[in-house]
Order: structure tokens, then sequence, then C-alpha cells
């Protein structure tokens, strides 16, 4: 992400200056011709237009300016898909590292060598990214499934709280305040213990710990996408989590986003069960669920990255970490969609006749259909900022490719959807 830094005076005499971190091919061009041309710039355009440079623009580079007392200046260059925020950050801390270890000294042509390592430090940490490790121990990898077994058993914990929690508790209670003690204590342990567990087993072996990190540094700068590129595949098991969240919240909260219709049409489902007894809706919903999955990490990124021409592997790799990080703000809209929710928010989905009323009424498109879509749009929006991060040529194609894309696809899981749930074309049963 950052190609060069620069620190020099003002009149163009170079006191520090590197351009091969993280392997990063230099230009190959000569630093001093550089140091003049940018201090001619910065020095006219401060004369003319009493105004200092701050950015400079190139086609898929820009550098950024910033001036301290004494005529230092530090310019960095970085890839134009790096964040706008995080880059401004980075040249601050190494302004500020450098007057840490140096303070206000007169540079009188010295060069300063010994500036790499507090320079090297700083970026490792801003672009940390890049300096991930590529392979991961059977530790790390345990932490992970520790991790996605809690990601799948809180929904089920919680959403089905009067069966786990409250009812044995009562149950409990009616055989003596002894018995209540104990399972209060059984329930309490198991409550806590996966997650327990998990925050253990991530400061014990610390690479997990990274996934967190970049997902909510994601979801704070949907822009940081770009940074997706520089992690190791081990990565995708943030798609693994968020997925495994996502259908756990969608089973025991009994919705799904794409048709608040799925209520009633479970209901109808839940009644057929096969021969070993399994439910219907359950084989329609993992078969539905599967498809889902499928169009959002490969049908939806692979059209994007044909239509502007960036399709491969590792857009495949580096999109699925951004799709997955988006995910974790779709969640929400499955459980606002869902059984658990519209029966907590006092309506009726067991009782078809009344629910289609509940369903048309102002109350039910404020407190389900538009937090539902809400969440929805942001999800969209995440989702779109971080893509087009990832685009590295025909970057003026994407808004168009991402409208497409996501239109085709969104248009793919209604038909899914109907296959499954409405044609009476899957063969288990008719309704």
């Amino acid at each position: 992400m950052i190609q060069t830094l620069i620190v020099m005076t003002t009149y163009g005499s170079i006191f520090y200056s590197k351009e091969t971190f993280f392997d990063y091919e230099g230009t190959g061009s000569d630093i001093s011709l550089t140091a003049g041309l940018i201090s001619a710039v910065y020095n006219l355009t401060q004369e003319t237009q009493k105004q200092k440079i701050e950015e400079l623009d190139l086609e898929d580079s820009k550098s950024l300016f910033k001036e301290l007392p004494g005529e230092k200046l530090f310019i960095i260059t970085v890839d134009k898909r790096m964040d706008y925020g995080d880059a401004h950050d980075m040249l601050d801390k190494l302004s500020e590292g450098f007057i840490d270890k140096y303070g206000d000294i007169e540079m009188d042509g010295l060069i300063l060598s010994d500036f790499e390592p507090v320079a090297d430090e700083i970026v490792e940490d801003q672009l940390w990214h890049n300096t991930t490790v590529n392979k991961i121990g059977l530790m790390d990898y345990l932490t992970i499934l520790m991790i996605a077994f809690s990601m799948a058993f809180y929904p089920f914990w919680l959403l089905k709280g009067e069966v786990n929690i409250v009812n044995p508790l009562e149950a409990a209670y009616d055989n003596g305040i002894g018995n209540l003690i104990l399972n209060a204590l059984l329930i309490g342990a198991i409550t806590v213990l996966p997650v327990a567990l998990s925050i253990f087993m991530m400061r014990r072996y610390t690479n997990p710990k990274l996934i967190f990190r970049y997902i909510f540094e994601f979801l704070t700068r949907p822009t940081r996408g770009s940074y997706a590129e520089g992690l190791p595949r081990w990565f995708v098991a943030i798609p693994f989590l968020s997925g495994l969240l996502f259908i756990s919240v969608i089973y025991y909260g009994r919705g799904i986003q794409y048709s608040l219709k799925i209520i009633t049409i479970g209901q109808r489902l839940l009644r057929w069960k096969t021969d070993s007894g399994m439910n219907i809706f359950d084989i329609y919903m993992a078969y539905f669920l599967f498809f889902f999955f499928l169009t959002w990490y490969i049908f939806f990124p692979s059209l994007i990255g044909l239509l502007t021409g960036n399709f491969s592997k590792k857009w495949l790799k580096s999109s699925s970490i951004v799709i997955g990080s988006s995910i974790f703000v779709y969640v929400p809209a499955q459980f606002l969609s869902g059984y658990i929710y519209s029966v907590a928010m006092n309506f009726h989905p067991n009782d078809s006749v009344l629910f289609s009323i509940e369903a048309d009424s102002l109350t039910y498109l404020f407190v389900v259909i538009l937090p539902t879509n809400l969440f929805l749009f942001l999800f969209i929006y995440f989702l779109g900022i971080g893509m087009n991060q990832l685009v590295r040529s025909n970057r003026e194609k994407f808004p168009i490719a991402f409208g497409i894309s996501l239109f085709l696809t969104m248009a793919l899981q209604q038909v899914i959807f109907w296959f499954f749930f409405k044609s009476e074309l899957f063969g288990l049963i008719k309704f």
C-alpha cells in the first residue's frame, strides 16, 4: 500500500528515503530528481497560491505532504486504494516518530539511515495485513473452530431461551431451592463457557485475533476493503464464521430476509416430516441457504470480476473476505424478519389470516420492515465500498458492474427461493 517515504527539507535536501516497503518494486527513478521536483512545485504553489500542497494525485497513486517546523517536509506515496484516513494517520505517526527520535535537529546534509527501523515499525503496525503469517498452526485452527462453535451456539442458546433457560429453571424451582441453585449454576456455566474458552484460546494463540481485528477495522472504515489482498488464505475463515452465525440466526430465529412470507410458508412446512422424522422445512431451508451463499461468494464476485476485467483466484479470495465481513452487518436483518422477533413484538405469524392483516399495518412497517431493510442497505453499502477498493483495473466500470451484479444476484436468489418454497417443483411435498 505504501510505495515511498521521503523526509526532506522544503528546498529539496533529503534526510531519509525508502521505496522498498513489503518488497514493493520501486520505480527506479532518481530520488534526488523527485525531491527537486517536489520542492519546486511545493514552494511555487506556496508563493503563488498562498497555500501549501497537502496531496498530489497521480493515476494510480497519491502523495501526501506534511510540513514540520524547521522546513522539514514528509512525503509518503501510497496506492490510491488505501484508506484515506489510514494514509494520513501513517503520515502523522511517521512525523511524530521522527520528532521523538531526533527532536528539532538541524540536518545540514545528514543522511539519517538509522530512522529506517522506526519507519518500518510504524508502517508494519499500520499495515499489519502485509506482515501476517501465511501459515498458522493446528492450535490456531482449533481456536477458529472454537470461535465457530460459539457463533453457532449462542443464537441457539439465546433465541431458544424459553426452552433452554426459562423452563429448566422453573422446573428446578418446583423441586426446591437447592435444585434451583444447581440448575442455575449449570445453565450459567453453559452460557459462559463457549465465549470464555474462545477468549482464553485467542489470548494463548493470537493469530485468530487478527480475524476480528480486520472485521472491526473494515466495519469501522469499509474503504479498508483493499487490505484483504494482503491477507493470507486462512482469513477465508471470516466468511465461514459469519456464515455460521448467519445460518444459526436464521434457523433459530426462524426468518429469512428475502421473503417475509417465509414465516407463513414455514408454518405449513413444519407440519410435514420425512420418514426419518426430519422437518421438511429444515431440508428446504438447508438447500436454499447453500445456493444463497453460493450466489454471494461465487456468482456475485465472479460477475463483477469479469465485467471489470479483475477476475482471478486472488480476486475471489479477497472478495470472499470482504463479503464475509459485510455479512456481519446483514445478520440483524435475519433476526428482525424472523418468527421469534415477530412474536416478541406481539404479532401473530401462527395465524395466517390475522398476520396478513398485521403485515400491512403501519406498526409492522416501522417495527419489522424498515429496520430489516436498514440492515439490508447497510450490507449493500459495506459490500459496495469494500469491493470497490479491490478493483485494480477499469475502476470506472465498477459502479455499473456492481449494480448489474447485485441486481442479478438478488434476482437469482428470488428465483431459487421460488423454486424451493413456492414452485411445487422440488418434489418432497406439494403445497
